[in-house]
């Protein structure tokens, strides 16, 4: 399954982008508007079972997208040349059994149309040339819905002239006039099910889920070195070091020869009494998600939502909270 989100700064929104994850069971997830810089290392953006390739906005703040995978798919970032203009993109290509290129874009909503289309025209055929099934998740704010509005007809022209297909047909960003902004974009929608819009609390855009045949990973199963405790016995194991003879730890001259000798004595008890074993462990979702604060604090968000759905106002649609936007 893949998706998009349009987090507006991811730090903010790790925990939430986590849930979503787990909640959703997604193999590939696209981000636009991650916020992030070339001073933030993807080591520090911690999404257990998911690696990071991303693409930060250079020059000034803002922007950037980023695409995350289960760290099972084989998968490579691809190089796709780009004229410099305002539109934000990173490539990837799964390289397992069926070979997908995916990629994340975003339009900002303001500045020159050309350059957008001349280097969107360019990227795609780029990727297009590789002869390979290709989906496209991102926010373009182009509203395919409202013909009528600057650029969107040029787009839609561009996709069809590509012999490119955009499946999402519902608004993907709610309230009083709704617009269809984010796409899904592929040239095999033959391998493509269930696309949709699922609500989501995290932007005022909503989560845009598809299928994608031959692209479910695997689960590796993990391996982790442990000592058993199971059978030990503390006493026993008390006694044993009381009997071992320390006398070369007192012997010992120098800090480095101290931890030697204590090893010498030390290992061979424990690992009588507590041998070393390796087991398969499942893999732990984020432990602080299922805390009951958290919970109850998302249960309120998405109530909090549902009544500005059902009871808009002011005040809810000019709001200046940080956003989060998924297809």
């Amino acid at each position: 399954m893949k998706n998009e989100i349009f987090v507006r700064s991811l730090t903010a929104h790790l925990d939430d982008v986590n849930h979503l994850l787990l909640t959703e069971k997604l193999d590939v997830l696209c981000l636009s508007e991650t916020w992030l810089t070339g001073a933030m290392d993807s080591c520090t953006l911690v999404f257990p079972g998911y690696s990071v390739t991303r693409s930060d906005r250079r020059g000034r703040s803002g922007g950037g997208v980023a695409i995350l995978h289960r760290s099972s798919l084989s998968t490579e970032q691809l190089t796709v040349p780009s004229a410099g203009s305002a539109l934000e993109s990173v490539w990837i290509q799964l390289t397992g059994r069926r070979q997908i290129i995916v990629g994340a874009i975003y339009r900002p909503p303001s500045g020159p149309l050309a350059p957008i289309f001349d280097d969107l025209h360019d990227q795609l055929t780029h990727v297009i040339s590789k002869k390979k099934p290709i989906f496209i998740f991102g926010d373009t704010n182009f509203d395919i819905n409202q013909q009528a509005k600057t650029g969107v007809r040029e787009y839609c022209q561009l996709l069809h002239d590509l012999s490119l297909h955009q499946l999402i047909m519902t608004p993907t960003r709610p309230g009083p006039t709704p617009s269809l902004i984010d796409h899904l974009i592929t040239n095999r929608p033959d391998l493509t099910t269930d696309s949709d819009v699922v609500t989501c609390n995290i932007s005022d855009h909503d989560l845009i889920v598809a299928s994608v045949a031959g692209v479910k990973s695997r689960l590796q199963p993990k391996i982790i070195t442990v000592r058993s405790t199971r059978n030990l016995n503390q006493d026993a194991l008390r006694l044993d070091l009381l009997l071992d003879d320390w006398t070369p730890v007192y012997q010992a001259n120098t800090v480095t020869e101290k931890w030697d000798a204590w090893q010498t004595t030390w290992g061979p008890a424990i690992d009588r009494h507590m041998p070393v074993r390796r087991i398969t462990v499942k893999h732990q979702s984020p432990p602080w998600l299922h805390d009951d604060d958290v919970q109850a604090a998302l249960e309120a968000r998405d109530k909090a939502r549902l009544d500005k759905e059902r009871t808009p106002c002011e005040e809810t649609e000019l709001g200046t909270g940080p956003s989060a936007h998924l297809t």
